[in-house]
């Protein structure tokens, strides 16, 4: 992917409505990457270039620390084999999920309005008219392309939160139409294995 993004002028980024295909991109070119993975913001002309994406209070933003895991106790368990407090992730091609150690898992999911947000312990619970499936990780197989996250072929946007200063809550350009104050951002993926039991 390294070889396409680099070469769009910037202000294609601001304005990254295209999708993979017509940005040039063809799907034998592309290989799905396996593993555990964190998020980074990548947007040059907002000098975003990994600004971590932490899962909190049920949705993905920047500017937040990923401090609600959280691990019960029970006999049995041993919560120091879980001592994640970074949003780390798994899957993306087709789902994904919070990489959490809990029964069932926790899905990631966007919501009507466009926000990506997951499920809570225990539950498969989701705002009516989420959608869970259209997650790509993909890499191009030029050496050294980074890995970027896409849903319905879309890039993000990064919106600001009301009243919290220096945070913005991610949004898919896929679904939903987000306030114009929005940034359009690229979520690029990296390699990660501290996780939680749960968030």
């Amino acid at each position: 992917m390294k070889f396409f993004i680099s070469l769009l002028p910037l202000a294609a980024i601001a304005a990254a409505q295209d999708t993979l295909a017509q940005d040039g991109l063809v799907p034998s070119t592309l290989v799905a990457p396996t593993g555990d993975f964190s998020l980074g913001v990548w947007n040059p002309m907002n000098s975003w270039t990994g600004k971590i994406v932490n899962a909190v209070a049920g949705g993905f933003f920047v500017g937040k620390k990923a401090n609600t895991t959280s691990c019960p106790t029970v006999e049995g368990l041993d919560c120091s084999l879980f001592p994640g407090n970074e949003t780390v992730l798994t899957g993306g091609n087709g789902t994904l999920f919070l990489s959490v150690a809990v029964p069932g898992g926790q899905q990631v999911y966007v919501t009507p309005s466009g926000a990506l947000g997951y499920t809570p312990p225990h539950t498969t619970s989701k705002p009516d008219g989420s959608l869970v499936d259209g997650f790509l990780r993909y890499q191009s197989q030029t050496g050294g392309a980074p890995i970027p996250l896409s849903f319905q072929d879309r890039a993000f946007k990064a919106c600001p939160v009301a009243n919290e200063e220096g945070v913005f809550q991610i949004y898919s350009q896929a679904v939903g139409n987000p306030e114009d104050e929005c940034v359009y951002v690229q979520l690029r993926t990296y390699p990660g294995s501290l996780h939680a039991w749960q968030y």
